[in-house]
């Protein structure tokens, strides 16, 4: 009689458990009896509720199951198949060159491709007879749990499929699939032509932020779960989450200072632009490539905004100042100090400092341009 193997594991033990209680309090010669008396009781077990917790996966051997499969499969192939299938498919080391497979069986390397292309068919058409049930079972687990795509550790930790312990793993995810590797993700060969991540990056505005009702619509419209969403998009390296919203991140730093007043929706100093980004990016190197960017224009002393934003450009103090007194005639100095600040953030000592480049006099508390006063230049388009 061959007794059946049970993998040492915490299972065994508390089947074993299990079988000696059954053995020692009831009348029970098979586990199919044993199971009909723990039914027919009211009274709980605790040797039944440990056996009841272990998850099936500790009690199927699939592994010793695909590897029978595979042998019996295997001695109908020819020599060169054979080598393929064990030392290329599922090594039980490190997996062999073709090209090494190549040279030991006297073929061309093209050859030895072809013959692994035609390999890889005739192993889908075994899965499908009753002689592959074993691995058919195994690879649509993995189909059903992966979905159109899935992080790849996490896939390893659901389907025991570490690639240090797994020698089918790769001939397994073949056949699921195929299934490829993507910056750290297993996804689904044949849907990764219509994966919407490129249309929804290129999709975004001004603002650099994207959709993310569009987001969440598209990619569930390609089979991806909702919980998967955040982190499909972000594994893109244009994309990051940017204070709780979904945003292209650019590759430049004026690209980043659109972002950052986008988002603050009013002008700020260079300054201001990187400690609102902040990725410890130097005022000086800010200031340098907004000054730069033709998105952006300078609104004040040290304040740039977005030049959507349709805001006058600031072309120094002392043509702002003509410029003011050119339309108003005169003002009372106070009033003209007050407008200045609130207008051009400029303080009462740069005013007065720039007051005679602008060519403007004083007398009795008024201020306006001299007579030898130039007036400003016309505004740059």
């Amino acid at each position: 009689m061959v007794q059946t193997e049970i993998k040492a594991s915490p299972a065994s033990r508390a089947l074993r458990l299990f079988a000696d209680w059954g053995i020692a309090e009831t009348g029970a010669s098979t586990l199919g009896e044993l199971i009909e008396e723990i039914r027919d009781s009211e009274e709980s077990r605790p040797e039944w509720d440990e056996i009841a917790k272990i998850p099936l996966s500790e009690l199927s051997n699939s592994d010793q199951s695909i590897q029978d499969a595979l042998e019996r499969w295997a001695t109908g192939l020819r020599e060169i198949e054979r080598s393929i299938l064990w030392d290329r498919m599922v090594p039980a080391e490190s997996m062999e060159s073709l090209q090494a497979l190549a040279n030991e069986h006297g073929v061309a390397y093209a050859t030895a491709w072809s013959i692994q292309e035609a390999l890889t068919h005739k192993l889908a058409k075994f899965v499908e007879t009753g002689d592959g049930v074993p691995i058919r079972r195994r690879t649509r687990i993995i189909r059903t749990t992966i979905g159109v795509a899935m992080k790849e550790e996490t896939a390893n930790e659901l389907l025991d499929l570490d690639p240090g312990t797994n020698r089918f793993r790769e001939l397994l995810l073949r056949v699921a699939g195929p299934y490829c590797r993507d910056r750290g993700w297993l996804v689904l060969d044949e849907m990764r032509p219509s994966d919407p991540t490129e249309d929804l990056v290129q999709s975004v505005g001004e603002n650099e932020r994207l959709n993310e009702r569009l987001v969440s619509y598209r990619l569930e419209r390609w089979g991806l779960e909702p919980d998967k969403h955040w982190d499909w998009i972000t594994r893109d390296p244009r994309v990051r989450e940017f204070r709780g919203k979904l945003v292209r991140w650019g590759n430049t730093l004026g690209d980043q200072a659109v972002l950052a007043l986008s988002d603050l929706g009013a002008p700020a100093t260079s300054r201001e632009i990187g400690e609102y980004l902040g990725d410890d990016i130097q005022p000086r190197s800010m200031q340098v490539a907004i000054s730069r960017d033709p998105r952006l224009v300078r609104s004040g002393p040290k304040l740039w905004g977005l030049r959507s934003w349709n805001l006058p450009e600031y072309l120094g103090l002392a043509h702002h100042m003509r410029e003011v007194l050119e339309a108003r005639g005169e003002m009372p100095i106070a009033e003209f100090l007050e407008f200045m600040e609130r207008t051009y953030g400029a303080n009462e000592p740069s005013v007065r400092a720039a007051a005679e480049k602008a060519g403007l006099g004083t007398a009795k508390g008024i201020v306006r341009l001299r007579d030898d006063a130039k007036p400003a230049p016309r505004r740059r388009k």
